[in-house]
């Protein structure tokens, strides 16, 4: 995982293959994108610098659209750009908070593990794992690694990747490694859980419906996405240094639900310095399941 956590209004950070299965088609609530779109055109939000915008759709309009004729393709380059200059370390992904790993981990072993045991509402298969903006493995090599019997990471950044095939060459677990970003990412395969950690900030709104529609069309019958970010108390908070957008519970809700996602847990990562956003998981699953 890459970001751990940005300060608030600083600019810190933060297997085999299985057989695809037919499902049925899914139709997302019409009401649900018109909710959304609502949303995208109420919230205000700022910059780092305090600059406001009237809402999401104010921000995008001024920042990317009004800036660029290839807005879209400009939006995830500057993102690009910037990872290409971070070190290949814990602390570079954690944005020189390398120290909050131990904890991180730790509650995600937490929110996890009920999931695998039986003790939560969803009974997951231990089978297979991706693990979505890996960076150099870390997420893949302290947890998933210790719970799946197949990994595979998803990562723009190719020297991360690089890293992470030395590092983890030893884990028999970890399978594949995709250089991809996420909205072009095509799944190969079907997964029990899908963990995004950390990288949801760097998707537009349509791309994030986009790419969470298709995590929900890679699932297996039993399967969850576990996101694991920061969120805003109120409002969005735009960086303008990475192309990054730290959005409110209740925009990503709204996300969700537009994706035909549902919220089955939800929990506050503990023990996290005071100065960091709030980092919030969730585990995600169909709706109508």
């Amino acid at each position: 995982s890459k970001q751990a956590g940005k300060k608030k209004g600083g600019k810190g950070r933060g297997g085999k293959s299985q057989p695809q299965k037919t499902q049925a088609p899914f139709v997302v609530d019409p009401q649900a994108l018109v909710r959304l779109a609502e949303f995208r055109k109420t919230e205000p939000g700022r910059d780092g610098a305090n600059m406001p915008y009237d809402s999401y759709q104010d921000m995008w309009d001024k920042f990317v659209v009004a800036k660029s004729e290839n807005q879209r393709e400009n939006w995830y380059q500057k993102s690009e750009d910037y990872w290409k200059d971070i070190d290949s370390t814990i602390d570079g992904m954690l944005g020189g908070l390398g120290e909050v790993s131990d904890n991180d981990i730790a509650g995600s072993t937490e929110f996890l593990r009920p999931f695998l045991n039986g003790r939560s509402k969803r009974k997951v298969k231990s089978g297979s794992a991706l693990d979505v903006g890996a960076g150099i493995g870390r997420i893949s090599k302290l947890l998933l690694s210790r719970f799946f019997d197949s990994v595979d990471l998803l990562e723009v950044t190719q020297k991360f990747l690089d890293f992470a095939k030395k590092d983890l060459a030893n884990i028999e677990q970890i399978k594949n490694f995709h250089c991809s970003s996420m909205q072009d990412f095509a799944f190969p395969t079907q997964y029990d859980v899908i963990w995004i950690q950390w990288v949801i900030i760097y998707l537009s709104d349509d791309d994030f419906v986009a790419f969470f529609t298709r995590c929900r069309e890679a699932l297996t019958e039993t399967g969850i996405i576990v996101v694991k970010d920061n969120v805003t108390n109120a409002g969005f908070i735009l960086d303008v240094a990475d192309a990054s957008v730290t959005r409110s519970e209740a925009h990503l809700r709204l996300l969700f639900e537009a994706s035909g996602l549902k919220v089955m847990e939800d929990k506050v990562q503990p023990h996290f310095p005071k100065d960091l956003f709030p980092v919030k998981m969730f585990a995600l699953c169909p709706m109508g399941q």
